[in-house]
């Protein structure tokens, strides 16, 4: 094992070496003794390189190694060793391209290319050349899946080493440093030789291969192996091309141009009839006939290979939904991922109940029933990720696709969507064989980013879907009609459809829908589309209207009005789509359904499978909300109807949550406000809490009359004693209720110790920074953010408690003091949590409570800090962190303390703490201030010579950055 005159050690560190390679003598089998794997170690030249060269590695290195991908050897470590860069890396089962047997046919070597171009993109877009790409820096592992070795560790050419400087582009012969394109130009030189036998020049003499290689381009593929398929040997010849602007500008341009090939011999047929969607989206077995979104779905795909969760956003309209479900999936069911897993594909719809929504999805692939999983998810929704880890293992693979996440936040019950996004977070950073995929509507994107678990990964996530260019949406007019053998009958039309689209907002759903009704009123002997039909629709804007209103107008005059009725109720007051059941819709009324089953037929609503049973109802899509007029003006002349009705519903909800107990009902007033609302079409817990309410307001008019009645008698029997009775009951009645808060709030602060040892259970876990630790901080971190919404609903439900004892009895200044403690308990979780919504609502609620001012004051109470230094006189200068936006922090201003010993009030919170002396080392010391406490901090300044120039000094101690 000798490198010139360096012999590599047989041991060092932790690595063992085991063996070198045959056909590297740079390179050995090694086994790492600490974390028990082996691994791959690779030194750098045959001779000690100078600093500037061992410098550039080690920051080339830094970069590759940030470069994660299944298609690329993961890079553990770099270093050195007497001088000598090296480099340890996975060491995957398998041959090197060099090794395998070749010319192999050219679909083989096709698969092999995506697989390298997508390692090869997926570092280009983060700035990083490989440099020195050939076949032995490539291994088809044992699974089957190339994988691209060795990034930031090209070696400047050397005399001897013929077999590299096949694969070298022109211009690295001519010394220029290493591109993109360059690396485009190895890469067709190692699927050249894979396909034909032989590198490009194999034919060259060595010694002429720097002149020659210079001169002219290689032979063409196609003559060196006429069997290849001419559009592929096109793409290498185009990567081979001697003037560098002449190839494919990035591996990302090759990858799209091998994809769309390695497509061409898998495409699936069309499916009969129709093959425009109207305002229905794309599904899976539409894939043959969407158009128009290669390259926004290539570029999904490719994300998905090194991410866990994407998050598809766009306008409404813009084919957020169709892209996923007629492009993504599907792709991935196939295969696209190029892994060694089988994808198993689930799909679901927030809706009213997202917990519900997804144990239904999840049920087949845990193989247990959607009842049992969602039971199991909200009682215990830590034991999610083992039993995924279990079930998949590392053949399986799930990609859970979550269409319109915008519902959580417009449709879904809270408690429901805090748990649903939790569970989604636990899934994706949990469990390596999981993919989420989710739409959401742009305008509802901040909100989505404010949900307390996925919306700190939603940025890293985000994907913009932007509006199909003209040249893309003429492929979705002219592709899906020519592929039936239909054809339009004049340019003039096609114009006038791409123009129509591109010139309106969500135009793409109204085009889909004028298509969907020129394809039906095509003139089949003639297999056109005319200009007649596109006139007498009315163009593309008149389509939808005229559509919407003949479907309207065919049905009866009382089911005009249960139509109207049903289209209103699916429609939300932020006027985004609502799914809703049979029972929500028609409340059994057979005109309410004969008017629904007539806007299904009519292709205006669409229905579902509810996960709950039954059947489930939407609106085809949000343009009609946008772009019918008849719908437009019924929500305006209903907008107070729908207001009643979306309080109806959170209502009955909330009710229903507090088992129907008799706080949760309407008051007389609010009734009265509704007195007038004509009430129809109501579900079996509307119609049960309106009962319900009613009801109770009567009986408390009963007993106001009878009580009025029975004064004179009272007042002769001894008010007295009544009064007695009544006030013992009702102080019994309160203490009842005062003693289940306090149960309630004894119990969340039990829980508060066991968050904050799970915390610090976290905390401890990520300060280890080891990947064989991550999986378990997650978990742990999980656990206490589970734990953290327990305790807020606990408190929030001993402060309903307290306030319906308030209600019995406004005066008792021990149940206000009882919920202002509660208030204040659930104000200290919230910003233990970050969350800042809830911090202002629950401050404004504590006001109220707080009598005595005096939990505001403990809230708003300064920290102490005192500090001294040895030797004292110190300057002391003090800034603060504050939180610009969600997990991420900013400094304030540098404030001026003053000379040490000094004693100072500060509010609670992050700081730094700048400490220098004359002739003394610099000191920057975090300090973490929590109100009503004091800080002392005791500093002794060490000597400017004892710390080593560009190092600073940190006094010992354990820091703990964060906010109070």
């Amino acid at each position: 094992m000798t490198i010139d005159d360096w012999t590599a050690p047989n041991e060092f560190g932790e690595y063992r070496i085991l063996a070198p390679f045959p056909d590297d003598d740079l390179a050995f089998h090694a086994f790492d003794q600490l974390l028990e794997r082996q691994v791959v170690v690779r030194f750098m030249g045959r001779s000690m390189p100078s600093p500037e060269v061992r410098q550039r590695f080690l920051v080339e290195a830094r970069a590759a190694a940030r470069v994660q991908h299944p298609n690329i050897v993961a890079l553990y470590r770099v270093g050195e060793l007497d001088g000598r860069p090296y480099m340890v890396s996975e060491d995957v089962p398998g041959r090197t391209l060099e090794q395998i047997e070749k010319p192999m046919p050219w679909t083989r070597a096709l698969m092999i290319g995506v697989g390298l171009t997508r390692a090869l993109s997926t570092a280009h877009r983060k700035g990083i050349v490989h440099g020195e790409l050939r076949p032995s820096r490539a291994i088809l592992g044992d699974d089957g899946a190339v994988r691209l070795a060795d990034f930031g560790f090209a070696r400047p050419i050397e005399q001897g080493a013929a077999t590299t400087h096949e694969f070298l582009a022109p211009e690295l012969w001519r010394g220029e440093a290493p591109s993109k394109r360059a690396d485009v130009y190895a890469l067709g030189a190692v699927l050249y030789e894979l396909a034909a036998g032989v590198a490009p020049h194999g034919d060259v003499p060595h010694e002429r291969l720097r002149v020659l290689i210079d001169e002219r381009d290689p032979r063409p593929l196609g003559q060196a192996a006429p069997e290849v398929n001419p559009r592929f040997a096109a793409i290498v010849d185009r990567c081979l091309r001697r003037d560098p602007g002449a190839r494919f500008p990035s591996a990302e341009e090759l990858r799209e141009a091998l994809e769309q090939e390695s497509r061409g011999a898998t495409d699936v047929a069309m499916p009969a009839g129709n093959p425009y969607r109207g305002l229905r989206p794309f599904e899976a077995e539409h894939r043959a006939m969407f158009f128009g979104r290669n390259t926004e779905i290539d570029t999904l795909l490719e994300r998905l290979r090194s991410e866990s969760f994407v998050l598809v956003a766009g306008d409404s309209g813009v084919g957020k939904s169709s892209i996923c479900r007629a492009g993504v999936l599907p792709r991935i069911a196939a295969g696209a991922l190029g892994d060694a897993r089988t994808w198993s594909i689930v799909s679901l719809v927030p809706g009213r109940h997202p917990v519900t929504a997804l144990a239904a999805a999840l049920a087949g692939p845990l193989g247990t029933t959607p009842d049992a999983l969602g039971q199991k998810l909200r009682e215990e929704p830590t034991e999610l990720v083992p039993e995924l880890r279990r079930k998949l293992g590392g053949a399986v693979g799930l990609l859970v696709f979550v269409d319109q996440m915008e519902e959580l936040h417009t449709n879904s019950a809270s408690d429901e969507a805090a748990l649903a996004d939790d569970l989604l977070a636990r899934m994706v950073g949990g469990v390596a064989g999981v993919r989420l995929v989710a739409t959401v509507r742009a305008d509802f994107l901040t909100r989505v980013a404010a949900l307390p678990r996925l919306g700190d990964e939603a940025a890293r996530a985000l994907y913009i879907l932007r509006p199909l260019t003209s040249e893309k949406t003429r492929e979705v007019v002219v592709g899906p009609a020519e592929s039936t053998g239909i054809h339009f009958e004049s340019e003039a039309v096609i114009e006038e459809l791409v123009s129509s689209t591109a010139n309106a907002d969500g135009g793409l759903p109204l085009l889909q829908f004028a298509l969907a009704l020129l394809w039906e009123a095509r003139d089949e002997e003639r297999h056109l589309i005319t200009n007649a039909a596109l006139a007498a629709m009315g163009g593309v804007g008149g389509a939808l209207a005229r559509h919407g209103d003949s479907t309207v107008e065919a049905l009866t005059p009382t089911q005009q009005a249960a139509a109207r009725r049903v289209m209103v109720r699916l429609v939300t007051l932020e006027n985004t789509r609502a799914r809703r059941t049979g029972v929500e819709l028609t409340g059994g009324d057979p005109v309410m359904q004969e008017a629904l089953d007539a806007l299904v037929r009519g292709r205006l609503v669409v229905a579902y499978e509810d996960p709950e049973g039954g059947s489930a109802y939407e609106l085809a899509h949000e343009v009609l909300i946008r772009e019918w007029g008849t719908l437009k003006r019924w929500l305006q002349e209903d907008a107070g109807w729908r207001a009643a009705r979306e309080r109806l519903a959170q209502a009955a909800t909330e009710w229903e949550r507090l088992r129907r107990g008799r706080e949760g009902l309407w008051s007389a007033k609010q009734l009265a406000e509704v007195a007038n609302v004509e009430w129809s079409g109501l579900s079996p817990r509307e119609e049960a809490f309106l009962g319900a309410a009613r009801s109770a307001v009567q009986r408390a008019r009963h007993r106001r009359w009878a009580i009025a009645a029975a004064i004179p008698v009272l007042l002769a029997a001894g008010w007295g004693a009544m009064e007695l009775r009544s006030r013992r009951q009702l102080e019994r009645q309160v203490g009842e209720k005062v003693d289940q808060a306090r149960a309630a709030m004894a119990e969340a602060t039990a829980r508060r110790a066991q968050l904050d040892r799970q915390r610090a259970i976290a905390f401890e876990l990520f300060d280890r920074h080891e990947r064989a630790t991550r999986a378990a901080a997650e978990e742990a971190w999980g656990k206490g953010q589970s734990l953290a919404g327990e305790i807020d609903h606990g408190l929030a439900r001993a402060g309903q408690v307290l306030e319906g004892a308030l209600s019995l009895d406004p005066h008792r200044r021990d149940v206000r003091a009882l919920l202002g403690d509660a208030l204040y308990d659930r104000l200290a979780l919230a910003e233990l949590v970050r969350n800042r919504e809830r911090l202002g609502e629950l401050r404004d609620r504590l006001a109220l409570y707080d009598a005595d001012g005096s939990r505001r004051a403990r809230w708003s109470a300064p920290a102490k800090l005192s500090v001294s230094t040895d030797p004292a006189g110190a300057t002391l200068r003090l800034e603060r962190y504050d939180e610009d936006r969600p997990g991420h922090f900013v400094t304030g201003p540098i404030e001026e303390l003053g000379p040490s010993p000094i004693t100072v009030e500060r509010p609670p919170g992050s700081y730094r703490l700048r400490i220098t002396a004359p002739g003394r080392a610099p000191v920057l010391d975090p300090v973490l201030l929590r109100r009503g406490e004091t800080v002392a901090i005791a500093v002794p300044l060490v000597a400017e010579s004892a710390v080593p120039a560009g190092f600073l000094y940190v006094p010992p101690g354990r820091y703990l950055f964060g906010t109070t």
